[in-house]
């Protein structure tokens, strides 16, 4: 399992990669479960993170819809 830092979200699914060249060691993509946002219960971040454990989110698409969401992650990861 991954911490996401400060989103407050479940991750439900998440892809990870060397970073480096300039980057943090580990970038990826998560998507997660944000129970406290009634509106739009399921996010897309970005992430990023020195030790491949505790991840910090940007740049996030919000849905209110569950298969969107899983859409744009998948989208995202290409």
């Amino acid at each position: 399992m991954i911490v996401l830092n400060a989103a407050e979200g479940e991750p439900l699914a998440w892809n990870v990669r060397p970073g480096g060249n300039g980057l943090r060691n580990y970038i990826g993509t998560v998507l997660a479960h944000l129970p406290t946002n009634d509106m739009h219960p399921y996010v897309v971040w970005n992430m990023a993170s020195d030790d491949n454990q505790s991840w910090d989110c940007f740049s996030g698409d919000y849905f209110s819809d569950y298969d969107q969401a899983l859409d744009a992650f998948a989208n995202r990861r290409a």
